[in-house]
């Protein structure tokens, strides 16, 4: 076995365990997480873990060692449609058993019904921020990839800015957030914002 090192990887090395000198003394990934808590918190969304909509998505949440799960908000009528109080009952109930936070909301359907677009859109995303607070939920992620992209579309991209002013007093006034997940470039970004 060749136990050289090369000069530049001596140097990587040491650079890594530099930085990791600096780190506060608690870490940021724990397994024994009732002696320290964690710095953050892992989550992934629900299509991610191959269970859309689904509340068995908070089940192998848990299996896999995950804090949350960013849940799906659809168009009225889907399965598990969170417009209805014995469904959002549900995600709090399944939540609650496997002990992983509904950490956030995603309009995945965005990207196949444009936000830009779509007549009912504005509405949707109005009838999530309504249902968020009941769910515990602060951030709802809005799409904008496949028919939904905005890149490089400034009529489109001026016609996302007139709905969102209109959605923005509703989610400022419950203290909510949306997020915008794109291929926008940071300058598009930045006139949306």
């Amino acid at each position: 076995m060749n136990h050289e090192i090369r000069r530049r990887e001596l140097l990587s090395m040491g650079a890594t365990a530099a930085a990791f000198s600096l780190l506060p003394n608690t870490p940021v990934f724990c397994a024994d997480s009732h002696k320290h808590k964690p710095k953050f918190r892992l989550s992934a969304c629900d299509w991610s873990l191959g269970k859309r909509s689904d509340l068995s998505a908070f089940e192998l949440a848990s299996q896999i060692g995950l804090d949350g799960v960013e849940i799906s908000f659809g168009k009225p009528g889907e399965e598990n449609d969170l417009r209805k109080q014995d469904v959002r009952q549900q995600y709090l109930e399944a939540s609650k058993k496997h002990g992983v936070e509904i950490s956030s909301a995603a309009m995945g359907f965005l990207n196949q019904l444009p936000f830009a677009s779509h007549p009912e859109t504005e509405q949707w995303v109005a009838d999530c921020l309504e249902i968020m607070p009941k769910l515990g939920i602060k951030v709802l992620l809005l799409a904008f990839f496949s028919k939904g992209d905005i890149k490089g579309k400034p009529k489109l991209q001026a016609e996302v800015i007139k709905r969102l002013k209109r959605l923005a007093p509703v989610a400022e006034k419950s203290g909510l957030q949306l997020g915008i997940e794109s291929w926008l470039s940071a300058d598009e970004l930045t006139r949306i914002i």
